[in-house]
């Protein structure tokens, strides 16, 4: 508006401007008609900035053309990516989430490397601060993707988060029984739980939203086999039964089969926090294994037992002096050997870094 001669007008700005569409014909149209509802509302679209991802079924080609006008009024031709960042999640074409598997191992043999500067090594701080230190920096590394992560991704993460436990607390040591002793759950368990929390965010969440509307999304589209696949592992870990819909099934059957195993989710995840102290799951999710049963204590019971953040349960260290939690861990994974001072941490699958 003009003021005493002066224009006077409010900058907008806006972040993470995401449009989800069918087909490339309908993706162009939604950019056109976005581009004038923003001529309207006298914003301008920063070309340079905007991408798009197509995610096509295996064995098919893009066959889309894209553009956009610019700050000058003339059509830009926009860049076709491999992979987008959404979210703090890297997302692929083929959706493959191998570009999140190697950006989780970045990051997570990034934070070793700075953390080892500030003693996270054994001998380093003491043991109890030590695992504080570890859950609050190491840990969510591990836990940002991991939902989107299935079948040899997990045990491949599964490896990193073995050797991270191991090099933080004791080198050399078997690594289930340091988590056993420290009340570190497996990585099957993180997955479990990390699955559900996921889910029921999603499925609980606002449909206006573009996360929800992008889950539905995804659901909707039967070339995405691994969905099917995530939500099975996650039934066969609570006790259900498989989820199965049938070929040439409608789209009303599909969402009705869906909203039943919703419910059925539902009803196990209510059972999972209702539970004081421990969760059953039936058979190895990476063996495939279904006649052993595996107990553990559940990680959010102990989330709800901290004082505050990277406080362990009372029930981990059983209240035990902090030298006696060294000497029972030293016992169990090592014998009468001294736990070293120093170990070694890798950098990546192949290379390692000495401490």
């Amino acid at each position: 508006a003009w003021a005493g001669g002066l224009w006077v007008g409010c900058l907008q700005y806006s972040d993470d401007v995401a449009l989800l569409a069918d087909s490339p014909a309908q993706l162009q149209a939604m950019l056109e008609v976005f581009d004038e509802w923003c001529k309207r509302k006298i914003l301008s679209i920063n070309s340079s900035k905007s991408e798009v991802v197509e995610f096509h079924a295996p064995g098919a080609s893009p066959g889309g053309f894209y553009r956009l006008r610019d700050e000058s009024g003339q059509w830009q031709e926009l860049r076709a990516m491999s992979h987008f960042k959404y979210l703090g999640v890297m997302m692929d074409a083929r959706l493959t989430m191998e570009e999140a598997l190697s950006q989780t191992w970045r990051r997570v043999a990034g934070a070793h490397r700075l953390a080892g500067k500030c003693g996270l090594f054994p001998g380093g701080l003491p043991l109890l601060l030590r695992l504080r230190a570890w859950t609050a920096y190491i840990r969510p590394h591990f836990e940002g993707c991991l939902p989107f992560f299935v079948g040899g991704q997990l045990r491949r993460l599964g490896k990193l988060w073995d050797a991270s436990v191991t090099a933080t607390f004791a080198p050399g040591a078997r690594a289930d029984m340091v988590r056993a002793e420290l009340g570190i759950p497996s990585m099957d368990v993180l997955y479990a739980q990390a699955v559900l929390r996921l889910y029921a965010q999603l499925a609980a969440g606002d449909p206006a939203m573009l996360p929800s509307q992008m889950h539905r999304w995804v659901e909707a589209h039967p070339f995405v086999g691994s969905l099917e696949s995530r939500f099975d592992r996650m039934r066969g870990l609570l006790g259900l039964d498989p989820i199965r819909v049938p070929e040439g099934a409608t789209a009303q059957g599909r969402l009705k089969i869906r909203e039943a195993f919703g419910r059925s989710v539902e009803r196990a995840v209510w059972g999972l926090w209702s539970d004081a102290a421990r969760l059953w799951v039936r058979g190895d999710p990476l063996k495939g294994d279904g006649g052993r049963f595996a107990e553990y204590r559940s990680w959010a019971e102990r989330d709800l037992q901290r004082e505050d953040v990277g406080q362990p349960a009372r029930w981990v260290t059983g209240g035990r002096s902090e030298r006696g939690l060294q000497h029972n861990l030293a016992r169990r994974t090592m014998g009468d050997k001294r736990i070293p001072t120093h170990g070694t941490w890798g950098a990546g699958e192949g290379g390692g870094e000495e401490r």
